[in-house]
C-alpha cells in the first residue's frame, strides 16, 4: 500500500478520534502511528494516556499492547525515566508478555548507552 504523507494521515486520525473519542483502540493506533513516525510524540502520549484512563474507568487493566505503545512513545521522546515507570507498571501486571520483556531489554540498552555518553 502506498504511504500517505504524515499530515494527511494525522488529519484522518484526528477526524476519526473526533467522531470516536472513547475508542481506546483508535487512540492507541494513533499513538503507535506517531511513535513510528517519530513526530508529535507528546500528542501521541496524551492520546495513549487517555486510552489508559478509559480502561481504568471501566475498572480494567489496560492491555499490554497499550503499555507497549506508551513506552515506545517515551523511548522515542528520550524520556527514559518515564518509560521505565510505565514499563515497570506494565510488567507488574503482565510479566510474561514477550514484547514487554523485550522493551525492558531495550530500555536497559538505551540507559547503558546514555550513561556511556555521559562518561
Amino acid at each position: 500500500f502506498p504511504r500517505l504523507p504524515l499530515e494527511k494521515t494525522r488529519k484522518a486520525f484526528l477526524s476519526l478520534i473526533q467522531k470516536h473519542p472513547q475508542d481506546p483502540i483508535l487512540l492507541n493506533q494513533y499513538g503507535w502511528f506517531l511513535a513510528g513516525e517519530g513526530e508529535y510524540l507528546e500528542e501521541g502520549i496524551r492520546y495513549v494516556q487517555q486510552a489508559v484512563i478509559l480502561f481504568r474507568a471501566a475498572r480494567a487493566h489496560p492491555p499490554p499492547w497499550l503499555w507497549d505503545t506508551l513506552v515506545e512513545l517515551y523511548l522515542r521522546k528520550g524520556d527514559l525515566e518515564k518509560a521505565k515507570q510505565v514499563l515497570l507498571e506494565a510488567l507488574s501486571v503482565y510479566p510474561q508478555i514477550p514484547y514487554l520483556q523485550k522493551k525492558w531489554i531495550r530500555y536497559q540498552e538505551l540507559k547503558f548507552y546514555q550513561r556511556k555518553q555521559k562518561d
